[in-house]
């Protein structure tokens, strides 16, 4: 009866957790620009610069990434997209303050969207890559900073434009339902220097070095987003096998293989309980963590979700590699 007890208070306590957890915003993840410098060459304005990511080590982090766009105005009508906040799993979109962006608040209005660059800060995920819980508070760099470079085309020249570094910083860890993923933005507009050179006009004309230049740089685009398509797919089964082997292991402990029982299961839950407090805990998942079941099940459904995922990644990744054949005429 003691033991039924106890075993309340720790699912009290853990609700009492998620309810305070669920109202917790975290604080101090910040992205920086430095040193940005844009020069016209044969396949088009190389863009380069650093990009600094501060306060990443929030509970519990799973990967940090940067897109680097260039946002180009195309008319005196213009409007640049909107900076989300974070992406809501539940609603499937960007948001800022609770609200969707409109597709127009999200893409701008009349904007030319240019890939610069894509970075990984740290690859994912973190937690593991340090240590695992309870180690890689003290071994994950907080402070990441790394270079970039990319190309802008010529047909651009002397456009305003916004340099947009967007960092994604992704939270959640081995017992959260879903991950958290929140954005951090640094901007600087600029405008675009006029061509200079006899062979750099915006037309196909003269010596065709232009046309050349532009096949070029859809070239290193195709290469770039293939690139990242990849890890993506790997990034991917990594998840996938993790999540097995974990269904397998909660699989096993609802058989009662190494289970524990009295005490021993009321400190296993107390650990569980803190794990939960680091990733953000909802009523809904402690259910989960004292009953394998329940896990089991939703680990089941959350691998199928994955394993399509994936599938859709690697028919995206083989359209790339066909574009890219077209493109190098093989």
């Amino acid at each position: 009866m003691k033991f039924l007890v106890k075993r309340s208070v720790v699912v009290l306590f853990f609700f009492f957790l998620a309810t305070i957890i669920s109202r917790v915003a975290f604080a101090g993840v910040s992205i920086e620009l430095k040193g940005l410098q844009i020069e016209q060459t044969q396949n088009g304005f190389l863009v380069k610069g650093i990009v600094v990511g501060s306060g990443l080590n929030t509970p519990i982090p799973e990967k940090d990434t940067v897109e680097i766009l260039a946002e180009i105005k195309k008319g005196p009508n213009a409007k640049y997209p909107k900076l989300p906040q974070y992406y809501s799993i539940a609603a499937g979109c960007p948001q800022i303050a609770g609200k969707c962006l409109t597709p127009e608040e999200e893409k701008g209005v009349n904007i030319a969207s240019v890939g610069v660059a894509s970075i990984i800060l740290r690859p994912g995920p973190v937690w593991r890559l340090y240590g695992g819980l309870g180690k890689w508070e003290k071994r994950a760099p907080d402070r990441v900073e790394k270079p970039f470079q990319g190309y802008i085309p010529l047909q651009y020249a002397g456009k305003k434009a916004r340099i947009h570094v967007t960092l994604t910083h992704v939270i959640g860890g081995p017992y959260a339902a879903w991950p958290g993923i929140s954005y951090y933005h640094a901007v600087k507009e600029v405008v675009l220097p006029a061509v200079q050179g006899q062979n750099s006009g915006k037309t196909s004309g003269g010596s065709g070095k232009t046309s050349e230049n532009t096949k070029m740089y859809e070239i290193l685009e195709v290469k770039k987003d293939l690139g990242w398509c990849r890890r993506r797919v790997r990034s991917q089964e990594r998840l996938i096998r993790d999540l097995k082997e974990r269904k397998k292991q909660v699989d096993l402990n609802s058989m009662g293989i190494g289970g524990g029982s009295g005490y021993h299961s009321i400190l296993e839950d107390i650990q569980r309980m803190r794990r939960l407090h680091k990733a953000g805990a909802n009523y809904k998942l402690v259910l989960e963590c004292l009953d394998p079941v329940r896990e089991s099940n939703r680990l089941r459904e959350q691998i199928r979700l994955e394993e399509d995922a994936l599938y859709w990644e690697k028919v995206k990744c083989r359209q790339l590699e066909e574009k890219l054949r077209k493109l190098e005429g093989k």
